[in-house]
């Protein structure tokens, strides 16, 4: 991508991709929906009996003898939850790197084939959960603050106090979980098409992100938006049919490919973007094709529109024209 996209640009070009891409960017989500389902779904149907037999346990007439048999309910639900958010974290960020990397490809006007991109996806395994982790780390930290004004709250001892201390401690860990969730926006693309490590897709990601942030929260927002419209229609459709819990957890996952799908071409073409605006910056320096930071580009130009675009894509960047068929 040879200039940085506008706001406008960046969905038109990502419904583009999506159209003329769909069974490429879809199938990789389809299979992910598969695995999440067959690994982590038989244990949800644990985890929601231990979890009845809990509450029926603490609503009824509880004592003291009780203790030890709630304990034990309570240690072996957790210990389903964690392996089943460990489960669903891993096969989750895997796919979505997967996703990363085919649309990288089809951006470039590769041909996607999926035992390569499986591969590559898999040697960079770890520095995708690392960064994930850490990004994670950074996002949890945010609700110290959230404690914080609780625990000076009910340390003023009055009610005014403590709702203002509770607003602010609240406000403050929003705004810091916003500008993380923005800074490290662009980790997974860093991992995958730069094949940087954990810490440093870190740094990629922030310095890819300087002084652009008000446009990428644009950019999610309005992805955001058409995700919850989307959960919504789905639910809608869903909740009258009173489907049992897996079978229905199944269903959603299915359901879940196209805005996950929508969600790896958004982030991949924001990361081009912010990467042509960063390349454009360095005078003299040849701007690079979108998989290697070595190759020089070889510009060409768009019969329909007239506008430059890297002589290996297959696809204006511009307006979506088709350049040249696949070789």
């Amino acid at each position: 991508m040879e200039r940085e996209l506008s706001l406008t640009e960046v969905f038109k070009f990502t419904f583009e991709i999506l159209r003329r891409n769909f069974r490429v960017v879809v199938v990789p989500y389809l299979i992910g929906a598969v695995t999440l389902s067959i690994v982590i779904l038989p244990f949800w149907p644990s985890i929601v009996g231990l979890r009845d037999e809990i509450l029926a346990l603490v609503t009824q007439r509880f004592s003291l003898a009780d203790l030890p048999q709630l304990i034990r309910l309570i240690v072996r639900m957790a210990s389903f939850a964690v392996v089943y958010l460990l489960l669903e974290w891993v096969i989750k960020t895997f796919f979505d790197g997967v996703g990363v990397k085919v649309v990288d490809d089809a951006i470039a006007g590769k041909k996607t084939r999926l035992r390569i991109v499986f591969s590559a996806v898999t040697r960079r395994l770890f520095s995708l959960l690392a960064a994930s982790f850490l990004v994670g780390l950074l996002v949890i930290s945010t609700l110290g603050v959230f404690s914080l004004g609780l625990i000076l709250g009910f340390a003023s001892g009055s009610t005014l106090g403590m709702t203002v201390s509770v607003f602010t401690g609240a406000a403050v860990s929003i705004v810091l979980l916003v500008v993380f969730a923005l800074l490290f926006s662009m980790v997974l693309p860093a991992v995958v098409i730069e094949g940087a490590g954990g810490l440093w897709s870190l740094i990629r990601s922030k310095r890819l992100t300087s002084r652009r942030k008000g446009k990428v929260f644009a950019i999610f927002a309005v992805y955001a938006i058409i995700l919850m419209v989307f959960s919504s229609l789905v639910e809608g459709v869903l909740s009258p049919l009173v489907l049992p819990i897996t079978v229905n957890n199944f269903v959603k996952n299915l359901a879940n490919v196209l805005p996950n799908s929508l969600y790896a071409i958004i982030l991949t073409t924001t990361y081009h973007s912010l990467r042509a605006r960063e390349m454009s910056g360095r005078a003299g320096l040849p701007i690079p094709t979108t998989t290697s930071q070595t190759e020089v580009a070889v510009l060409t130009q768009c019969p329909n529109c007239g506008a430059p675009v890297l002589d290996e894509y297959h696809f204006c960047t511009n307006c979506g024209h088709r350049i040249r068929l696949w070789t």
